[in-house]
């Protein structure tokens, strides 16, 4: 089973125990779906797929519970299969749990929701990368794509610990 790392990225609470098996098979079946798509496709459908997953009422937003039951259920599935995850991945995924719980989620929401509505648009989630006909992967990776001063200070003190890790 293989997460693209950037899929990673899309993670942004604590499952309960209840719902934790439910929580880990709804992202699991996202997981299949969209990691052959964000390793080939553009990067457009990659972000389009990984939207509309977190949209969980289907709005074309995504509120503030939209993106805690996103992360809920990525700390069950990746709790479920931490084991098969290659170390890589396994590090991706703490990495970014570790900055988002560091960082706020709420405080990272409130950075990208720019007109304050308590919704996010795909434009204001995607403020600072320019997506295009390349896989996400590649993207990324482009130093010219993504706005590495604009995620630093939406991650404040934690710049210095996440954004050498992607050599910037």
């Amino acid at each position: 089973m293989k997460l693209p790392l950037i899929v990673a990225g899309l993670a942004l609470l604590l499952a309960g125990p209840s719902a934790a098996g439910d929580d880990a098979a709804r992202f699991e079946r996202f997981v299949w779906q969209v990691a052959p798509l964000c390793a080939t496709a553009p990067s457009t459908h990659c972000f389009d797929a990984a939207f509309a997953y977190a949209d969980g009422n289907g709005d074309g937003t995504l509120s503030l519970a939209d993106l805690q039951r996103t992360q809920r259920e990525l700390r069950a599935w990746s709790s479920l299969y931490w084991e098969e995850l290659p170390a890589s991945e396994r590090a991706a995924i703490a990495l970014g749990l570790f900055v988002v719980d560091t960082v706020g989620l709420e405080r990272l929401f409130a950075s990208y929701d720019t007109d304050g509505d308590g919704r996010l648009t795909r434009a204001e989630l995607q403020a600072d990368i320019v997506l295009d006909e390349r896989p996400l992967g590649e993207v990324v990776m482009d130093p010219e794509a993504v706005n590495w001063g604009n995620l630093r200070g939406r991650l404040g003190a934690m710049a210095a610990l996440v954004l050498p890790q992607l050599g910037r």
